[in-house]
């Protein structure tokens, strides 16, 4: 039996202050423009790789300072959504966090470890102020 997918959602793009409310609520949004085009378990995680994207923007990229900018895109298509983070912060050195192993007993630091479990592929620019991760839709079904 193939279940008929809803029409592709329009894209969405969010310029908010570098704060975890003002993140918490994009990732709302998302969730609500998404949930009637992808199944239950592609939904959660990509509004999990978007929370935790948008967490690591705001307290690593932006040290947790409201003046600095946040901007997310979410561009959904026929076969993946993709989401785009950037900010207006320093920057992190995200070649260093992705070699550090991340351990099972950690509170925090597993941010970007959670993003690659739930997503197809993850990209940054040199300077770490934009991460690009794609999420890729299964076929023939609902997941």
């Amino acid at each position: 039996m193939s279940q008929t997918r809803a029409a592709v959602p329009p894209e969405m793009r969010e310029r908010l202050p570098a704060t975890l409310e003002a993140a918490e609520a994009v990732c709302l949004r998302a969730r609500g423009r998404l949930a009637s085009y992808l199944a239950p378990r592609t939904l959660f995680a990509v509004e999990l790789v978007l929370r935790e994207a948008l967490a690591n923007a705001v307290l690593h990229g932006c040290a947790g300072r409201p003046e600095h900018i946040v901007v997310c895109e979410v561009l959904p298509a026929e076969d993946r959504v993709t989401l785009l983070v950037e900010h207006d912060g320093p920057g992190f050195d995200w070649r260093r966090a992705l070699a550090r192993p991340g351990s099972p007993r950690a509170l925090s630091g597993r941010g970007l470890e959670i993003i690659q479990q739930y997503s197809s592929q993850l990209t940054f620019d040199d300077s770490g102020r934009q991460m690009t991760i794609t999420c890729l839709l299964q076929q023939g079904g609902s997941d």
